[in-house]
């Protein structure tokens, strides 16, 4: 009997091993991965959005102006539910423990909050326990382009050689300094287009020898973010002159320095100027009043709107101006 029992408890024993065995050796756990690359080839990352104004080709210098900005969210979708995972900027691989099984992947990348682009198509995957899947996304830009400018010949160029497409939301990103800027003669702005300069606490200074504009704003709107431009004492013409367009001043942009004449002026055809945040401050020099302005307002056609104060042309404003 004793002997029985024992033979029942071995084979008892044999059965269990066997079952463990097959069912869990060898063992991987309860968790694979997904290593996704945003790359940064022309098809595959972010130089399919990015076209640097100083070479036609993908400048390094520029691209990673706007890489290292970048921040990329995830979101994976899967049997168990949707995670998501916001990326540090500047990073552009990351590996993703999820359990196994089918997940869909999006990737969306953004720049100082602007929608920058996102995956062309969503991508599928199947993960096995222990596995590490790797996918290579393409993204693409949708109504959005970037352009970084870094000297006065690039936004001379950017800003007279009609780089601006109807029906694109534009975004000129600053990389630094810039100083001797012939200006603008005529800024071939597409009617509505939408433009958004992103100064980075940068400043775009006048050539001493040009009576030029830096920005001659016509049927389109014109934000400037962190943006300083700057005129020079024998400057003659506004700084910024709005011909049926809008200039929007945001994130403590200022426009200064040019003493001879006007800071902005806002011609017969009218527009608009809204000062959301900044300042328009030293554009006349001592003992010049009433000859120079922080504000010219041709007629009846022009509007400001100075915080929570809206004024209507004909109107000049000689002080300074600041928001907030």
């Amino acid at each position: 009997m004793k002997n029985g029992r024992k033979l029942l408890l071995s084979c008892a024993a044999v059965i269990c091993i066997t079952l463990f065995t097959n069912c869990f050796s060898p063992w991987q756990g309860d968790t694979g991965y997904i290593s996704i690359s945003f790359g940064d080839t022309p098809v595959t990352g972010i130089r399919s959005a990015v076209f640097d104004i100083g070479n036609e080709e993908w400048n390094s210098a520029g691209v990673n102006a706007i890489k290292n900005g970048l921040r990329h969210t995830i979101t994976l979708t899967g049997e168990t539910g949707t995670k998501t995972f916001v990326i540090d900027k500047g990073k552009t691989s990351v590996k993703i423990p999820v359990p196994p099984g089918k997940w869909d992947i999006l990737v969306e990348a953004d720049y100082a909050g602007i929608p920058f682009a996102e995956t062309i198509d969503l991508y599928s995957v199947d993960v096995k326990a222990g596995s590490n899947k790797g996918v290579v996304v393409q993204m693409w830009p949708g109504n959005t382009l970037f352009h970084t400018v870094g000297s006065a010949g690039e936004w001379d160029t950017m800003f007279n050689s009609g780089y601006f497409f109807h029906g694109y939301y534009h975004y000129v990103v600053l990389t630094g300094n810039i100083t001797g800027v012939n200006g603008s003669v005529n800024c071939p702005f597409p009617s509505g287009n939408m433009v958004t300069i992103i100064g980075n606490g940068f400043s775009v200074t006048a050539a001493s020898s040009t009576n030029n504009r830096l920005l001659y704003i016509s049927s389109a709107s014109v934000t400037i973010k962190d943006l300083h431009l700057k005129g020079h004492p024998g400057h003659s013409t506004s700084l910024v002159n709005i011909d049926s367009g809008t200039l929007i001043m945001e994130s403590n942009s200022t426009i200064s320095g040019n003493s001879s004449a006007v800071g902005v002026s806002i011609a017969t055809s009218g527009g608009t100027l809204r000062i959301d945040s900044g300042i328009i401050y030293g554009n006349e020099p001592e003992n010049a009043f009433p000859n120079y302005k922080a504000l010219e307002m041709a007629n009846n056609n022009a509007i400001a709107y100075i915080g929570n104060t809206e004024i209507y042309g004909p109107e000049n404003i000689y002080s300074t101006i600041r928001v907030p």
